[in-house]
Formats: structure tokens, sequence, C-alpha cells
């Protein structure tokens, strides 16, 4: 099997689409690799389908020496990088990262012990194993690189409450209109959405109700 021997600049939101570009198109799969280390593998899953798949580029310099990589032709099914109590923060590709340090921020600053669970696979998700990994928790935040709007977070939220599973959810996103272009880092303190910031938020929606 033959893989492209090229990848756009890390610079543009690429989405590699097989057959078709459109999250509303039946059997649609969308793949949402942390690392671009990733991508290679999450092609050749998407070769081995016959769906359509579209594949998330994580624009961005941000990187983790901590989080293990996501092989997409072994698994796509949600991960657990963290474990920990109450709460569960839910994230996917490349705002994995930065919800890592969110865990890390509350855990230092306020000794909030906060499970993160990584999606690969944001359509679909799979219900039975978010529900396990889940279960044990009473709050559930997403963070997500999307506006808020459609996005991830409102997948999640979705599932779990068809499911009839009791939680408390925050979500973490743009909030609405076009993401300009820029660097990551200063788009994130831009609108809330820094570590530190998200950390601050979370413990005071959150810290009352434990």
């Amino acid at each position: 099997m033959q893989l492209p021997n090229c990848l756009p600049s890390p610079s543009l939101e690429t989405r590699y689409v097989k057959k078709c570009s459109s999250s509303h198109i039946p059997n649609m799969h969308i793949l949402s690799p942390k690392f671009p280390s990733e991508i290679e593998s999450a092609m050749r899953y998407a070769l081995s389908q016959n769906c359509p798949i579209a594949i998330r580029y994580p624009r961005g310099s941000l990187t983790s020496k901590t989080l293990e990589s996501i092989d997409y032709t072994k698994s796509i099914l949600p991960k657990m990088h963290r474990e920990g109590k109450n709460i569960a923060i839910l994230a996917t590709g490349k705002s994995l990262i930065w919800a890592e340090q969110v865990c890390i921020n509350l855990q230092k600053y306020y000794h909030l012990d906060c499970s993160l669970i990584e999606v690969p696979c944001i359509m679909p998700v799979p219900k039975q194993a978010l529900i396990d990994l889940t279960k044990e928790h009473t709050h559930i935040v997403t963070i997500e690189d999307h506006i808020l709007i459609g996005g991830f977070g409102t997948i999640i939220s979705t599932i779990l409450q068809n499911q009839q599973v009791g939680k408390k959810y925050i979500h973490f996103g743009y909030k609405n209109g076009i993401i300009e272009h820029g660097k990551v880092e200063i788009l994130l303190e831009k609108h809330g959405l820094s570590p530190m910031k998200i950390a601050d938020e979370i413990n005071n929606l959150v810290v009352e109700k434990l």
C-alpha cells in the first residue's frame, strides 16, 4: 500500500477526505490525531475502510513528551491517559495537549485529581467505551479546538444523555463565528482557552459541588 510521500504545511488546518468531505454523509468517520506523527497510521486505517473518512491535521507547535501516541490501525477507542476522581476531562486532537496541562494545573494549584481521556475518533464515538471510561465521574469537561455549537462537546453530552447517564457538563471551545488564523498559543489566550484559565474556571464551577 503506497502512502503519499508529502504532507501539507502544519500552518494549515487540513482535512484528508476519502470519497467526500461532509460530516453529514451517512457512515462518515472523522479522525483527530493529536500529533503529526499519528497521521500515517490514521491514513492506513482510512485506506482499510470502506466508508468516507476525514482526518483533521493537528495545526500548531504544541507538543507533549508524556502523552502516548495513538496507532489508528490497532484501535480508535477512547483512551485514558490519566486516571483521577470525580472530574473527567475529554479532548480530541491537539486540544488533548493543552487538556493535559489543565490536569497538571488543577492538581498543582487546586489539588484536584482529574482523569484525562482522549477521543481519537470523533465520528462516530464508540458509545460503550465512552460510558465505561466516564461512569465513575460526576463532572464531564470537554476541551476542543472548534466552535462549541455542534462540536465535540455537543457530541459527547448527547451520547451520554441519550444513554440516560446523569452527569454535569462543562464545555470549552471557541464561542462562535469564524476562528481567525494565528499562532495557537495566542488564540487560546485571546479566547480564554489557555490551560491556566480553563483550570481556574473548572475550579470555580466544580469545587463547591463536589
